[in-house]
């Protein structure tokens, strides 16, 4: 396969995207015989390979990035809604999407093995959506509520692998559209920005102290795990991704009301700082960030996938 890679200038970089957080930028597109359909739904933490699904979500596939190995790992639909990969890279968690008698949405949760050869359930099917992740022995877990509403605080019930513990590490979640904190066990609604309000795209900061949210119609924001020191990012920062506890990266999408017409993929530090690191005419879409290999990782909707390589 041929690796075409654009080397953009730090220079170049600066003048069009408004300020320098980033050297050195390098945009490789990765030119993969596959499903024109695809986009990418997560990266490894060391950026050797990369999770994509459909553009409905259904599936997930591995790529190799070096020998452009592709292995499906799930068929089961709603699987490319959010996967979460380990820490140490060998397992992916995601959902599996079914409906019941009554034609209501049911979400289990589901672990697979990095080569795609062990699968397994962690949660059955149910109607309230499960919260899941990883704690930092890479140890899948999964938290559940016996509630079918939104209480402010709620104890939840913790499921793990081969593991009887009931600690886990911090994870920030939606809850009929509001944010939510779920910690050792306990449910809390934050919603720092009020309740009237429609969050979405939370995620964790690395160092674990941070929470990093998106308000429908107004921006991305972040703020304390208690809800407190809000702190305004960008309107221009859709799906922000952490790249790390200083850095988010995100994207700058503009459409006619009816089709896309422009996309790029942004960075900005929390003391406002912005770098444009795509071109708005590449249409690319949905970072995924693997800092500690200085990559991120980007799609098209018509399923061309891209690197962007960065240096700090």
């Amino acid at each position: 396969m041929i690796r075409r890679i654009i080397f953009l200038s730090a220079f170049l970089t600066a003048i069009h995207g408004n300020g320098q957080i980033f050297k050195n930028v390098q945009l490789e597109r990765l030119d993969i015989a596959g499903n024109p359909d695809c986009k990418v739904a997560a990266i490894s933490p060391t950026g050797d390979f990369l999770v994509t699904t459909t553009q409905t979500n259904k599936g997930l596939q591995r790529i190799d990035i070096a020998s452009k190995k592709i292995t499906t790992l799930t068929d089961h639909a709603g699987a490319g809604f959010q996967p979460v990969i380990s820490g140490d890279g060998n397992k992916i968690v995601f959902r599996n999407t079914t409906f019941n008698e009554q034609r209501e949405r049911m979400t289990g949760i589901k672990a697979v093995s990095a080569d795609g050869k062990q699968q397994e359930t962690l949660q059955s099917p149910m109607r309230k959506m499960p919260i899941y992740g990883f704690d930092k022995k890479s140890v899948p877990f999964c938290l559940t509520s016996n509630t079918t509403e939104a209480p402010k605080t709620s104890t939840l019930k913790v499921t793990r692998i081969n593991s009887s513990t009931q600690e886990h590490t911090p994870v920030v979640y939606l809850d009929n559209l509001q944010l939510m904190i779920a910690q050792n066990g306990k449910a809390r609604q934050l919603s720092p920005n009020g309740t009237d309000e429609s969050y979405i795209w939370p995620s964790l900061s690395p160092d674990g102290t941070k929470i990093l949210y998106f308000v429908s119609g107004e921006g991305a924001y972040v703020c304390n795990l208690d809800g407190q020191d809000r702190h305004f990012i960008a309107y221009e920062c859709k799906a922000p991704q952490w790249y790390d506890d200083n850095t988010v990266i995100g994207m700058d999408d503009k459409d006619d009301g009816e089709q896309l017409i422009s996309s790029c993929i942004v960075a900005y530090t929390l003391d406002g700082q912005r770098q444009r690191l795509t071109d708005p005419a590449s249409l690319t879409m949905y970072p995924q960030c693997a800092p500690k290999a200085g990559i991120v990782a980007c799609s098209t909707s018509g399923g061309q996938l891209y690197l962007i390589h960065l240096t700090k």
